[in-house]
């Protein structure tokens, strides 16, 4: 079973949607009971987390049990940017630390292109956003859990291709790509404890993981 923080959100439904595809079980977490019904009546299971408000202990009670990963698409919406440290960063931080008590292996993030750099933070509309995600990849990757981190470039809603790019060219890449990724990361064993970016491309995204492994051996000669 895979748990998938912001299922409500247009990234995480997507990321719903592409586990079914590929024949694994989400389980939705989302903030409100009536979402959490509309899931259920679709036959998914779905948790209500609070990760603002509740505590480390509450999340912890309220993942379920067999989690084998989770994906967090969670993010505060553009009009409520100072919500980004309690959701993006803080809320992120009590995820990680209740899934690590809960004996999770692997938390998989959607961060954003631009993020790993303090320098890049001043020319986005929004730099808390890009702070409260740096933060939240540094938690993530000293946490002691498997981790894939993937920061997609400038989300579309155009049809997914089944193909990405991890350099930058196209400065944009379908919600619907990310979403397959990041369900990847979870099949994917060459993309545990990875970082990177993510454009419109022309790699399968099957190989991504492969590629990533090429661009780190072409680095360390």
């Amino acid at each position: 079973m895979i748990f998938v923080m912001g299922a409500n959100g247009q990234n995480g439904r997507m990321v719903i949607d592409e586990l079914q595809k590929k024949q694994l079980v989400p389980i939705a977490g989302v903030r409100r009971e009536e979402t959490a019904k509309e899931f259920s009546d679709r036959g998914i299971a779905s948790v209500v987390i609070d990760l603002i408000n509740d505590r480390v202990e509450d999340i912890k009670a309220k993942l379920p049990e067999n989690i084998e990963a989770i994906i967090f698409t969670a993010g505060a919406a553009q009009n409520r940017p100072q919500d980004a440290v309690w959701l993006d960063l803080d809320g992120a931080v009590k995820l990680m630390t209740a899934a690590k008590a809960k004996g999770i292996k692997h938390f998989i993030m959607e961060s954003a292109a631009g993020a790993e750099s303090r320098d890049t933070w001043s020319v986005f509309d929004i730099p808390i956003y890009y702070l409260a995600k740096y933060y939240a990849e540094e938690a993530l990757i000293h946490s002691g859990l498997n981790y894939t981190v993937v920061r997609p470039a400038i989300l579309t809603n155009e049809t997914g291709t089944n193909h990405v790019g991890l350099i930058q060219g196209d400065n944009r890449v379908s919600r619907a790509d990310v979403a397959a990724v990041m369900v990847q990361a979870v099949l994917d064993k060459e993309l545990l404890n990875q970082r990177f970016d993510l454009y419109n491309g022309v790699i399968p995204i099957t190989e991504v993981g492969v590629q990533l492994e090429n661009i780190e051996s072409r680095s360390t000669d």
